[in-house]
C-alpha cells in the first residue's frame, strides 16, 4: 500500500517538474522549428532533402512529446464552481427527460429485459433444486439399498 503512495508521489513530482520546465521546452522547440525553416532545400541533393524530412519528423514527434507534458484538465474537479453549475444543469436536464416518450420507451425495454432475466434465473434455480433433490434421493436410496443387501444372507 505504501509503495502505491510512493509511486503516486513520484508521478506528481515528475508532473510538476515537467510543468516547471514547460516554457523552456516550448521555446527550445520553437527555436528548433525556426532553424529548420531557415535551412534551404537543395534541389537534386537527395540526401539533404532526406535529412530535412527526418528533421521535420523529429520535430513533429518532439512537439507532440512536449505537448503531452502539458497538464490535462481533470474530469472530476471538486472545488470548481463551473463544474458544479454543469452538474446542476445536467441533473435538471435528467429530470426533464423523464416524461418524454423516449424515456418511457427505454424504461419499458429495461423492464422487459429485467423480467426475462428474472425468469431465466428462476428457471435455473428450479433446475438446480431438481438436480439436488434427485442427487439426494439417489444418495440416500443408494445407501439404503447397500445396507439392505448386506443384511440379507
Amino acid at each position: 500500500m505504501a509503495g502505491m503512495k510512493d509511486e503516486a508521489g513520484r508521478a506528481m513530482q515528475g508532473r510538476c517538474w515537467a510543468e516547471d520546465h514547460m516554457a523552456t521546452f516550448q521555446s527550445m522547440v520553437d527555436e528548433g522549428v525556426e532553424a529548420l525553416k531557415d535551412t534551404e532545400w537543395k534541389r537534386g541533393d537527395v540526401l539533404a532533402i532526406e535529412r530535412k524530412f527526418r528533421a521535420i519528423g523529429t520535430m513533429a514527434r518532439t512537439v507532440k512529446l512536449v505537448e503531452g507534458l502539458r497538464p490535462k484538465p481533470s474530469k472530476f474537479r471538486t472545488n470548481d464552481k463551473h463544474h458544479e453549475d454543469e452538474m446542476s444543469e445536467g441533473a435538471a436536464n435528467d429530470a426533464d427527460d423523464r416524461g418524454t416518450p423516449e424515456f418511457e420507451r427505454m424504461r419499458q425495454e429495461l423492464e422487459r429485459r429485467l423480467a426475462r432475466l428474472r425468469t431465466n434465473v428462476e428457471a435455473k434455480r428450479a433446475d438446480c433444486r431438481d438436480y439436488l433433490a434427485q442427487r439426494d434421493a439417489r444418495t440416500s436410496g443408494g445407501d439404503l439399498g447397500v445396507a439392505q443387501a448386506s443384511d440379507q444372507p
